[in-house]
């Protein structure tokens, strides 16, 4: 009879921890899903450290981007399988110009 009674310990014990880490990745799925500020009224970029201010892709599947990072303008290189940092951008970056081309493409140049 106490062979029985450790089991149904163990088992209850078993059922007690199933429950709990269950509960456990329901909140955290319900938290992704609702608690996020953007579902506030707010778009998401306003509550982001990260920006992409230009992108420019000279392969199907690679692309410069350069983004701002806590005010840091970064450029970066990007590909399929890897983004690699390059170099972060100085104060040269706040006078690019974008020139409309007869074509309908964009193009960023930097000043001379």
């Amino acid at each position: 009879m106490a062979d029985t009674s450790q089991w149904m310990v163990i088992f209850r014990m078993l059922g007690s921890l199933t429950l709990v880490i269950g509960l456990i990745y329901g909140l955290s799925f319900l938290a992704k899903k609702y608690l996020r500020p953007e579902r506030w009224g707010g778009k998401a970029e306003d509550y982001s450290a990260i920006r992409i201010l230009q992108s420019f892709a000279f392969e199907p599947k690679k692309k410069l981007l350069v983004v701002e990072v806590n005010g840091k303008k970064l450029l970066l290189g990007v590909a399929e399988q890897s983004i690699s940092f390059l170099t972060e951008l100085g104060s040269e970056f706040s006078n690019l110009k974008r020139e409309k081309h007869s074509e309908g493409h964009h193009e960023s140049k930097f000043p001379a």
